[in-house]
């Protein structure tokens, strides 16, 4: 799937490390009365260095002025302030970026108890918190854990921002992503409407960011099973809201096979005194087994989008979706064999695309 992990200015791994070094700067600045000018000064300095070592990739290095800028804060403001919260999972981002998870687990849940105590003045900070913490529970597959971390995360923000604000686009889209990988289709598909209908409103339909998220959707929807329309069809009267969320689904589909330069407004209207007549398989070669995939024991489900002419043959086959790498050339050519009867709007032959499943098992 498209990758879930955020990339920052700082990191690819940490989610808000940046923000996190400001933070503790800017709060430091109006909590810290009683520190000396020595403790304000090394707190300043390791603060820089630790962002230049981070950025720099050097996490031995980071560690262990990590370590010491959560000591010296625990000092200068006390073991329960949000600016030592925020310097435990500023600690827990660097074992994480060393892959050690199990050390970063326990402070991020002390961050968390720190900042829970005051979810409204540490909002960000503790949504920040909770989808770094989300992040490392889906790297090491718990994905469950990822998604209760990540709709805690989802319940702060609309406390602050309300329900309908662009800032919800990424976490909510970042929450249905997740429990795409749980295979909670069902969950997930309500979660994605929601994202992208605000994306389409507020950052436009052709925006890259909006494009990328329907990708992600029309994916969820390949591994659901659920048949997308081959063309253009009408919709049914009464329904507005559906016929609202069926356009936009053809929307993704057409953005993910990637035919069309402009998917902004697919499907083109279709007459109500049209007959579409969809085309249907007459003809799916099977695939060979690739004999390196075979050795490797690879198997898996390949989707292949295919573009159809109007006398039903294949001129175009991309896979979509991921899937086995050593699977792929084998289903695409299987998928540009294919055969279908025609698609015809008002009697007239027309393009269009689907998709075309393969699925490898081993014997």
């Amino acid at each position: 799937m498209t990758a879930i992990a955020k990339a920052l200015i700082c990191s690819t791994l940490a989610i808000s490390f940046c923000s996190f070094l400001d933070q503790q700067t800017q709060t430091g600045a109006k909590s810290n009365q009683s520190a000396s000018a020595a403790e304000v000064a090394e707190e300043s300095q390791l603060n820089t260095s630790l962002l230049e070592l981070y950025k720099a990739g050097k996490f031995d290095q980071a560690l262990p002025v990590a370590r010491r800028l959560v000591e010296l804060k625990e000092k200068m403001f006390g073991a329960e302030d949000p600016v030592v919260g925020v310097a435990l999972s500023n600690l827990a981002e660097i074992y994480r970026a060393k892959k050690q998870y199990d050390e970063a687990q326990p402070l991020y849940r002390r961050s968390l108890a720190i900042l829970e105590r005051d979810p409204t003045a540490n909002s960000q900070s503790l949504i920040n918190v909770l989808e770094a913490f989300a992040d490392l529970s889906f790297e090491k597959r718990d994905y469950k854990g990822s998604s209760d971390l990540l709709a805690r995360a989802l319940a702060v923000k609309e406390t602050v921002v309300g329900k309908d604000d662009p800032s919800l686009i990424r976490l909510l889209h970042h929450l249905a992503n997740t429990l795409q990988a749980q295979r909670q289709f069902d969950q997930a598909e309500p979660i994605y409407l929601r994202s992208l209908t605000i994306a389409e409103q507020r950052l436009g339909k052709r925006d890259p960011e909006t494009i990328s998220m329907m990708k992600d959707y029309a994916c969820l929807d390949l591994r659901a099973r659920k048949p997308y329309p081959m063309g253009p069809q009408e919709e049914q009267e009464g329904d507005e809201s559906g016929a609202a969320a069926r356009r936009l689904k053809r929307r993704a589909s057409c953005w993910l096979y990637g035919f069309k330069d402009d998917c902004e407004t697919y499907p083109e209207a279709v007459q109500k005194h049209d007959q579409v007549v969809n085309g249907r398989a007459i003809s799916l070669p099977r695939p060979a087994y690739p004999p390196s995939a075979r050795a490797d024991r690879v198997a898996g489900t390949v989707f292949v989008a295919v573009l159809i002419d109007g006398e039903g043959k294949v001129i175009e086959a991309r896979t979509v979706c991921g899937g086995p790498p050593l699977l792929m050339d084998a289903a695409k050519m299987a998928a540009r064999g294919a055969r279908f009867t025609p698609t015809t709007v008002g009697g007239k032959p027309i393009q269009v695309f689907g998709v075309v499943t393969y699925n490898f098992v081993r014997y």
